[in-house]
């Protein structure tokens, strides 16, 4: 080759070098830019979260998670799970309130900024499990779609539900999972097995999230070919070895107290009964009925995710990908069918796959549309994902922006006396003294939190006490309760005469329900009654010599008592 020729390929090869460089370069911006956008619009999602939600933190709790937050602060006065207190529950659910409240305060509303941290956390680590399921747009789909289904009030969005808590450690697991598959690492697969049997320890529930990613395991070893059998059962049995290493834990620490008997009947045989009191036909009325609340308003997601359990299976995605979405959308389903209840509650466990079946159909769509253009591929689902959003916060401005509590409360949980148990709280706990106990006769815990006091014995939830005689201790219970009712008397005594707070099932023993009338005798003075009349009409009386002579008018009301 001539000296002139070599001289022009030598142009020619630095020409393409450069222009190649500048190819690489455009696209190394692009991803920065891309990067920091999604990150940008993580950030003003969690703000608005954070904005959202703090303007929920003074809503009034409902039982559960009075009772639940009570088991906290009960831990922190160094009572001891079961011995001092019960619920049939793990003991996680109660050390996890426990830390919660150490952390931001017994207040109600310092308990709400707990679970509000924890939201905003979830929101986190879904965004970075969409991202590396599939991309950085997808992540900030699946982060959105859980921060606002996350919120549905008849999913109990608002409260600082035990769900919450659950969502929290199944999405760290989740995140694990991922993370470990993709870098091989033990140490990963040993948090995922940590965070999955935590889920369990705060709420049984969470046994189908540790079955989910431990399937999830298997497919995506089984269909690398060929099969890695020593990767595919050391990382196994290191996530297996975690999950039962973090519950033998749990268990040696309760042992170690003195609990560990009282824990397995409280934790696994007391939930039998609960577990076996609806009959089939009835559990599918009512997740029909429960079901139908929890989607209305919110019922775009619900389509989308549906689509997102298949739509993969039209992409080039990973084999693997394609079969867990169906499996994670049926175990994820399985959390709330326990008991056949399909309480609205319930419905937040499954949220995490929601929100990330969601951002699955998104991405299919995106991937179908990649022949159009990498552009339109992404415009064209933000679009789409921006009009869901938007229009979700438009219809519920109200609850997001201006929320009512009472509105909300009676809309979620019906004529349950939660508002006015949280009056009850905020007049008598100016009245308490260090010391004093407070008896609630009926199932309204939360006011152990409003008032700060504690109960006189560890029958902190009458509901228990009433319970199917032939097939609980609660016989052992009302006796053991009377007679420490018959040493101590407390200060105060709150009697709730409405069924649902009573809870009365059948063939409970009703001898409890004559004690409470001869207990008072002379002993006490009724200080004030709330007599519930309507959804938005409830008569407070607090005053000493009317409250004698008031007959209720209606059938749901609430006598206060004090010590003379």
């Amino acid at each position: 080759m001539s000296k002139k020729k070599q001289k022009i390929a030598g142009k020619d090869a630095i020409t393409r070098r450069d222009a190649i460089n500048r190819v690489s370069t455009g696209n190394r911006i692009a991803m920065r830019n891309t990067k920091y956008l999604t990150y940008a619009l993580l950030a003003i999602l969690v703000l608005l979260v954070i904005f959202i939600r703090l303007k929920l933190d003074g809503i009034p709790m409902e039982r559960d998670e009075g009772i639940y937050a009570y088991g906290g602060r009960m831990i922190l006065d160094g009572k001891v799970p079961y011995l001092d207190f019960y619920e049939q529950k793990f003991p996680g659910l109660f050390y996890s309130y426990a830390a919660i409240i150490a952390i931001f305060g017994r207040t109600l509303e310092g308990i709400h900024h707990g679970f509000t941290f924890l939201n905003v956390v979830t929101i986190v680590m879904l965004f970075f499990v969409g991202r590396r399921l599939f991309n950085d747009f997808t992540g900030v789909i699946v982060a959105a779609t859980f921060a606002l289904i996350s919120l549905t009030p008849y999913a109990s969005g608002f409260t600082r539900q035990s769900e919450h808590i659950l969502v929290f450690f199944a999405t760290a697991a989740i995140l694990s999972t991922l993370k470990a598959l993709d870098t091989n690492r033990l140490l990963w697969f040993v948090l995922a097995g940590v965070m999955a049997c935590l889920s369990l320890l705060v709420k049984t529930n969470g046994v189908f999230y540790i079955i989910m990613l431990g399937l999830s395991m298997v497919i995506y070893y089984a269909l690398i070919k060929p099969i890695d059998w020593k990767k595919l059962l050391l990382n196994i049995g290191t996530y297996s070895v975690a999950v039962f290493a973090t519950f033998g834990l749990m268990c040696l620490f309760m042992a170690a107290q003195g609990a560990l008997g009282e824990m397995w009947y409280f934790a696994v045989e007391f939930p039998r009964t609960y577990l076996s009191a609806v009959p089939f036909d009835v559990g599918m009325s009512f997740l029909q009925q429960f079901g139908g609340k929890v989607v209305n308003g919110y019922l775009p997601f619900w389509i989308i995710a549906a689509c997102g359990v298949f739509l993969l299976f039209f992409t080039k995605e990973n084999l693997h990908k394609k079969i867990w979405m169906p499996i994670w959308a049926a175990l994820a389903f399985m959390t709330v069918t326990p008991g056949f209840r399909f309480y609205g509650h319930y419905w937040l466990m499954v949220m995490p796959v929601l929100a990330v079946l969601v951002g699955a159909a998104f991405y299919g769509l995106q991937s179908l549309l990649k022949g159009r253009g990498k552009m339109l591929a992404t415009l064209i689902p933000a679009l789409i994902f921006g009009l869901i959003f938007i229009q979700n916060i438009a219809s519920h401005s109200s609850y997001y922006f201006y929320p009512n509590y009472e509105n909300i409360i009676r809309d979620t949980y019906g004529m349950n006396p939660f508002p006015e148990a949280k009056v009850i709280g905020d007049k008598l706990k100016p009245m308490a003294k260090k010391g004093d106990k407070i008896l609630l006769f009926g199932s309204e815990p939360q006011l152990y939190i409003y008032t700060g006091m504690d109960a006189p014995n560890r029958h902190a939830y009458f509901t228990h006490l009433v319970s199917d005689a032939t097939k609980t201790r609660a016989n052992d219970w009302q006796k053991e309760y009377i007679d420490n009712l018959n040493t101590e008397k407390p200060r105060f005594i709150v009697i709730f005469q409405n069924q649902v707070s009573l809870g009365v099932k059948p063939n409970a023993n009703r001898a409890i329900l004559d004690f409470i009338g001869n207990y008072l005798n002379n002993d006490y003075q009724k200080i004030g009654n709330v007599d519930i009349l309507g959804r938005d009409n409830t008569l407070y009386n607090w005053d000493i010599q009317q409250v004698q002579t008031y007959k209720p008018r209606s059938s749901s009301f609430i006598d206060i008592f004090e010590l003379k």
